[in-house]
């Protein structure tokens, strides 16, 4: 495994939102023919990539009523297979909860208001202004809200790129098979 540092980086990658402004795929680096994606504020190895899923691990902030906050491990996913979604695991409660949202909901809401379902997601400045992403989605007992770094979204939302560029995502969908399923799938009794 190769070790990624920020002084082992080329001129062009280095320093954490220069990643955005010179190499197309926001925090994707390669080295000796290995992508890889960094964490660009410790410049460090991250997350599973593969061909066909992308899979990370983010720290949000639950929010509370009081708008005390503590954080939450979850993770981002993404499958070639399901082009359109996106899934957010929070494995740390009992049972886990998932939640699977549009692909362009996070897209949007980087940057204005989004979502017209049960999940929205919209930009803020919180108390020490920094810019936060703010997370509402519901939950068996009314909805949780929480914070996110952009920066971190960011990153997952390019690597689900360098999966599947956005407005190719039908051209990963067979048609033809998910039609067959439903015929073949056995009739509900009721």
């Amino acid at each position: 495994m190769t070790v990624v540092t920020a002084t082992s980086m080329p001129e062009q990658v280095r320093g954490g939102w220069g990643v955005q402004l010179h190499y197309r795929r926001k925090g994707v680096c390669v080295f000796r023919g290995r992508r890889f994606v960094t964490n660009m504020s410790f410049m460090e190895p991250i997350t599973n990539t593969s061909h066909h899923l992308v899979t990370r691990a983010v720290t949000l902030e639950l929010v509370g009523e009081e708008g005390d906050s503590r954080p939450v491990s979850a993770e981002l996913s993404y499958d070639r297979n399901d082009p359109f979604a996106v899934s957010l695991l929070i494995s740390h409660v009992d049972p886990p909860v998932a939640w699977t949202f549009a692909r362009e909901l996070i897209s949007d809401g980087l940057y204005e208001p989004s979502g017209d379902g049960d999940v929205h997601m919209w930009p803020c400045v919180n108390d020490q202004e920094r810019v936060i992403l703010l997370i509402e989605l519901p939950t068996h007992d009314g909805g949780a809200l929480l914070q996110a770094s952009p920066r971190e979204i960011m990153v997952f939302l390019a690597m689900s790129h360098d999966v599947v560029a956005p407005g190719e995502e039908s051209a990963h969908i067979d048609i033809d098979a998910a039609i067959e399923a439903i015929f073949a799938a056995e009739p509900v009794q009721s």
